[in-house]
């Protein structure tokens, strides 16, 4: 998945790609960094999330068919708004015909997002589409691990699992964890053991 959000951002062999799975597994998170990839490298692209599209007028992406790349980001939530479907159809059509780019995500995958417009939802599958799962109890013992040596904190193996066992199972998530442990054992002149941790996070 990182390979084809990279290669559809940067102008390789992909030129469509879609990427689905809960929350938390990262998706916003390659679909910004292939945007900013695009946007540094000069590349006419936007990014837009639709957490809000009962917020958002659909004619906010008129005349983006003439970009270059396009990220689109919880494309599940335009589910049931006519007018939002029928302006990403006219969208994807656009880019289509310039050989342009998009690279979108949603929760599920296209054909199972429950878009009305049977049409939008093949547009968004006409590329390959990858799932993005949820790190496993030893993905994130070792992520937790990883982000505590960056902050040139040691984080013992018993601690490691005391958080993976009492945190929501997301990377963001274990990324602010670690943020509040690493200043709070600063100011405390503290390591990280469980007490503290305890103190720290759960009090």
């Amino acid at each position: 998945a990182l390979e084809a959000a990279s290669e559809v951002a940067a102008g390789g062999s992909e030129s469509i790609v879609f990427l689905h799975g809960p929350a938390g597994v990262g998706k916003t998170h390659l679909l910004k960094a292939a945007w900013r990839s695009a946007h540094e490298r000069g590349v006419a692209c936007a990014y837009l999330a639709f957490d809000d599209a009962y917020m958002l007028d659909p004619d906010l992406i008129e005349g983006w068919g003439a970009l270059d790349f396009v990220a689109l980001d919880a494309v599940e939530r335009i589910r049931g708004f006519e007018a939002w479907e029928r302006a990403l159809f006219r969208l994807l059509e656009a880019l289509r015909e310039r050989g342009a780019r998009w690279l979108a995500a949603g929760r599920e995958p296209p054909d199972r997002i429950g878009l009305q417009l049977p049409d939008l939802a093949s547009r968004f599958a006409w590329g390959p589409t990858y799932s993005l799962l949820l790190l496993d109890e030893a993905e994130l013992t070792a992520l937790a691990v990883y982000l505590a040596r960056t902050s040139g904190l040691d984080l013992p193996g018993p601690v490691a699992q005391f958080l993976v066992h009492r945190l929501p199972r997301d990377p963001a998530t274990f990324a602010d964890a670690m943020k509040k442990l690493d200043e709070a054992a600063l100011a405390a002149q503290r390591r990280l053991t469980i007490p503290f941790v305890r103190e720290t996070l759960f009090a």
